[in-house]
């Protein structure tokens, strides 16, 4: 946003969350059995903080977070609450077939592997202010309507996918099928045609993911300190929510007090 649009506003966001955090509360919402998780819980003036605690969220490198990748914020209404939701982009997916260009899908996935081995570290030792003039000069932002998950399984799911497109906004899955490892097939599935069709699916449960985070909201406006740690037990299928401590040993302020003054007024 410092970069994008450094003169935005938060005020009128009520959630902010990553796309596997409302993919796990859905799934609750649809008594659904998963794996325990852990969401920390924090309030910024009127706007709700949702963490996934996840020790795959994070690579170690040499002691340091490697954070490089293709991370978006996108705002949308999710019922009545308006969210912003940040997602990791796995690639740009260009219809090349549409436009009479003869493409050999395999040979150029290959390619493009290749290139990425090559290029593993993008910005190994800059300096967020190199960073930012890099972005300005020479980045240009990908059409949202191009954005595509990449996915390798052995056997096809669409179904297991939508709900990380659709909080995603993802339009394009590209999965490769593979057996023993190796890609025997790639398929593409332009699956925004589908997001319709998956929320009628789930007209019973997507009311409740949307209660959810208003009602832990509320609960977070009752504490001391306004963050919470949000616990699934997965032997009950339960969600605990536990009042957080800040300081030692306890949860880490969500954003610097400088981040907050300049993206929120506390007006609204």
């Amino acid at each position: 946003m410092d970069v994008m649009n450094p003169q935005r506003q938060l005020d009128d966001v009520d959630i902010i969350a990553n796309r596997n955090s409302l993919r796990k509360l859905l799934d609750f919402a649809a008594g659904r059995s998963q794996d325990p998780f852990r969401i920390d819980l924090h309030l910024v003036r009127q706007t709700l903080f949702l963490t996934l605690r996840e020790e795959s969220a994070l690579i170690m490198t040499g002691g340091r977070r490697n954070t490089e990748g293709h991370h978006r914020m996108i705002k949308y209404r999710l019922g009545f609450l308006i969210c912003a939701v940040r997602l990791e982009i796995d690639a740009q997916y260009d219809d090349l077939k549409a436009l009479g260009v003869q493409i050999d899908v395999a040979r150029d996935l290959a390619a493009g592997v290749e290139h990425l081995a090559l290029q593993a570290s993008v910005f190994p030792n800059h300096k967020v202010d190199s960073m930012r003039r890099s972005f300005s000069s020479g980045w240009h932002p990908v059409p949202a309507s191009r954005l595509a998950e990449l996915k390798a399984k052995k056997r096809v799911q669409i179904s297991q996918a939508m709900p990380q497109l659709r909080f995603g906004r993802t339009p394009y899955l590209i999965t490769g099928k593979h057996v023993d490892g190796r890609v025997e097939e790639i398929m593409c599935t332009h699956a925004a045609e589908r997001f319709d069709g998956w929320e009628a699916q789930h007209q019973a449960s997507l009311p409740r993911l949307v209660d959810l985070p208003a009602w832990l909201r509320e609960k977070l406006r009752s504490m001391k300190r306004e963050c919470a740690v949000l616990l699934y037990d997965a032997s009950g299928g339960e969600l605990h929510m536990l009042e957080g401590s800040t300081g030692r040993g306890g949860l880490e302020a969500v954003l610097p007090d400088e981040v907050i003054k300049r993206y929120w007024t506390g007006r609204r």
